[in-house]
C-alpha cells in the first residue's frame, strides 16, 4: 500500500497508512522512510524475518559503526546514538535510530 504525500511530515504518514492498514486488515506494517529501496528484496526474505522474531527492526549503519537507538542528555539539551548492543529483547531508548 502506498500512501498518497499529504504535506503533512513523516509521522503523521505512517500513522495514516496504518490507520488504512487496520482498515483494510492488515497483518504487517512496516514503515521506512521515502529513500528506501527493498527492490533487491523478495517478499519472502524479507517476511523470514516473523519466522524467527515476534517483534523486529533494523539497526542503523552509518559511517562503519552500528546504532541502536538514541539518548536525550537533559543536562546538555543534546542527543546521541547508542552503539552498545542492548543485551535485552526490548530496551528503553529516548528515540529510536532514524527519528
Amino acid at each position: 500500500m502506498i500512501i498518497p504525500q499529504n504535506g503533512k511530515g513523516y509521522a503523521a504518514g505512517v500513522n495514516e497508512g496504518i490507520r488504512l492498514g487496520l482498515i483494510d486488515g492488515c497483518d504487517y506494517f512496516v514503515a521506512l522512510n521515502p529513500d528506501i529501496s527493498l527492490d533487491a528484496i523478495t517478499a519472502d526474505s524479507f517476511l523470514g524475518v516473523l519466522k524467527k522474531f515476534s517483534v523486529w527492526g533494523y539497526a542503523m549503519q552509518q559511517d562503519n559503526k552500528t546504532y541502536y537507538g538514541g539518548e536525550i542528555d537533559k543536562w546538555r539539551l543534546s542527543g546521541g546514538l547508542i552503539t552498545k548492543k542492548p543485551k535485552e529483547k526490548f530496551a528503553y531508548v529516548d528515540f529510536i535510530s532514524g527519528s
